[in-house]
């Protein structure tokens, strides 16, 4: 996830998958996304800005069952700053 003042972009690549940028798949001191192509995910700040602060959470409080099979399995996890 890249997180912006303007934007925040998710970024998804299956396990082992041959199209995982280098500075990732290497494990890299810095990266630079703006050279990735895969993109999940794409917000502008002013959408989320403009959804009620409540909106996410109330639907998931509401709707337990709709996330009864949701899980993620995370093999690595690094942060860059």
């Amino acid at each position: 996830m890249e997180r912006r003042p303007e934007y925040i972009k998710v970024f998804f690549w299956p396990r082992n998958a041959g199209n995982v940028p280098n500075d990732v798949r290497n494990g890299a001191s810095s990266i630079n996304p703006d050279a990735w192509a895969e993109i999940l995910l794409a917000l502008s700040t002013a959408l989320l800005d403009a959804l009620p602060p409540a909106t996410e959470p109330d639907y998931v409080n509401r709707n337990p069952g709709a996330f009864s099979k949701a899980y993620f399995n995370i093999q690595s996890l690094k942060v860059y700053t």
